[in-house]
């Protein structure tokens, strides 16, 4: 950090990309409806979800998820949209239990316009965010590796960072 004269083993790291590094998802665990914290004053949002879990075999299971949202912000701005907020959003994933202990999962994610900003003025398109991870363990469960390959947009102005993500973590347990 430059503190007394010592550099830092990684020049480039900023601040802001911790948040990133922390983005240490467990295996098939629930994931935000929202793709980040909105920033605005006061506003109304009213949400009807369904969801569904459905086991089809004994190693493959089904999940669907839909949220319908009527929302929009208090006060002066009250005919504006709360941002990240979309009116409609729908998650399909499957799950498969492989041979080997390996886990396997792909995902779909579907949101409606809506905005990045409480002022209305950066759209967001809508469009569908593809994603899958992979997962093995060892026999004796100390060894795991973990692939996550997400944010693969049908449309690049339709999410918050239009580029892909690709995760790989390996954990030993002492």
């Amino acid at each position: 950090n430059g503190i007394r004269g010592i550099t830092s083993l990684v020049p480039e790291l900023q601040v802001g990309q911790l948040d990133t590094l922390r983005n240490n998802r467990e295996v098939f665990t629930p994931v935000s409806d929202l793709e980040e914290t909105a920033q605005f004053t006061q506003g109304i949002v009213d949400t009807l979800g369904l969801t569904g879990n459905f086991l089809v075999s004994q190693k493959h299971t089904f999940s669907a998820r839909y949220l319908h949202r009527a929302q929009h912000l208090i006060g002066a701005n009250r005919a504006l949209q709360i941002p990240y907020v979309p009116r409609h959003m729908l998650r399909l994933a499957s799950q498969w239990s492989l041979p080997d202990r390996w886990l396997l999962g792909v995902n779909a994610t579907y949101r409606s316009a809506r905005f990045r900003d409480a002022a209305n003025r950066q759209r967001l398109n809508e469009g569908v965010a593809f994603g899958m991870t992979v997962y093995w363990e060892s026999a004796d469960k100390r060894s795991t590796v973990q692939g996550i390959l997400d944010n693969l947009l049908t449309d690049k102005a339709g999410g918050i960072d239009n580029k892909s993500h690709l995760t790989i973590r390996y954990a030993y347990k002492f």
